[in-house]
């Protein structure tokens, strides 16, 4: 994603974490109204977190190699092709992704939060590790053409 859409999305959370917080602090509010602008704070907080994180990383997101998968959004570690036993494209609402299977999930699990939410990808049916486009610089036809190109026999 641009700086530019990052800048203006960190000014958007920041006003939401502020209008959560005057919402917390007013006087005469119900008890779930209350807990909920609290909810409310800690979230729009979150994702503003997020945002200043991504907009001083440096380096690619992604890199799809011989030597395996490396993909920041799931960690910072990288994956060889042959801890993976499939791959598959798939697809949810015209949003296309590149799914892949660990062998043994846990010797690579995720050390990010968007990895840490993959556990509800897999339960509809995704991968444990599925690649979008979404914010990258290429495109899905790219990914899945470059996963293809290093490992073919994930594909069969």
């Amino acid at each position: 994603m641009s700086p530019g859409k990052l800048a203006a999305l960190l000014v958007l959370g920041l006003v939401m974490v502020a209008a959560a917080l005057v919402a917390a602090l007013l006087p005469d509010v119900d008890a779930v109204s209350h807990v909920l602008a609290w909810v409310g704070v800690a979230f729009f907080s979150l994702c503003v977190l997020a945002i200043v994180r991504q907009l001083f990383r440096t380096g690619p997101v992604l890199e799809i190699g011989p030597e395996g998968l490396l993909w920041r959004r799931w960690s910072a570690e990288r994956i060889p092709w042959a801890a993976f036993v499939r791959a598959a494209e798939t697809s949810m609402q015209r949003q296309r992704f590149v799914s892949l299977w660990l062998r043994d999930p846990e010797c690579h699990r995720s050390t990010t939060a968007m990895g840490r939410l993959a556990g509800a990808n897999k339960a509809i049916g995704f991968g444990d590790i599925t690649l979008a486009a979404t914010g990258l610089s290429c495109s899905h036809a790219e990914i899945l053409a470059a996963v293809r190109a290093n490992a073919p026999q994930l594909f069969a």
